[in-house]
């Protein structure tokens, strides 16, 4: 099923507004869907580059729930909020043992892969220590590393 950027944008603002109809539910669930394989891809990938450097590293990934984007949509703070260009519908994790290895895996990632934008939280004064990637494959299919 192909979805257009605009589709999507009317479907998530139907979401956000407490408007969506058993047809929205069915299309939000395919729209997900599309997802699945470009994750199974990316971690497959991911997976093979972090072998041949010899790192130590564990690798998840998962399709956001249902229930979660529609509760994203409808956060009191996220009225801007376009589904289209929801970054985290697919997102994958490493987990790496130290930082001299996630800057290795980062560089390497860059080289590979169109890196559409990068969230460095290593240095942030919460507790959470994150480098978030947003990756964009060929078929422009954005999944969050």
């Amino acid at each position: 099923m192909e979805f257009s950027k605009k589709s999507i944008q009317k479907l998530g603002k139907r979401i956000r507004d407490g408007e969506e109809s058993i047809q929205d539910q069915e299309l939000l669930i395919n729209y997900r869907n599309k997802f699945k394989e470009p994750l199974v891809n990316l971690n497959n990938e991911i997976s093979e580059l972090v072998h041949s450097l010899k790192i130590k590293f564990v690798l998840a990934g998962r399709l956001k729930r249902i229930k979660s984007i529609k509760r994203k949509l409808r956060r009191p703070n996220s009225q801007s909020m376009d589904l289209s260009r929801m970054g985290d519908i697919a997102g994958t994790r490493i987990i790496l043992d130290n930082l001299e290895d996630q800057n290795n895996i980062i560089s390497k990632l860059k080289s590979f892969f169109h890196i559409e934008k990068i969230n460095d939280k290593r240095n942030d004064l919460s507790n959470y220590r994150a480098v978030h990637l947003l990756i964009k494959n060929k078929d422009n299919i954005v999944i969050e590393l």
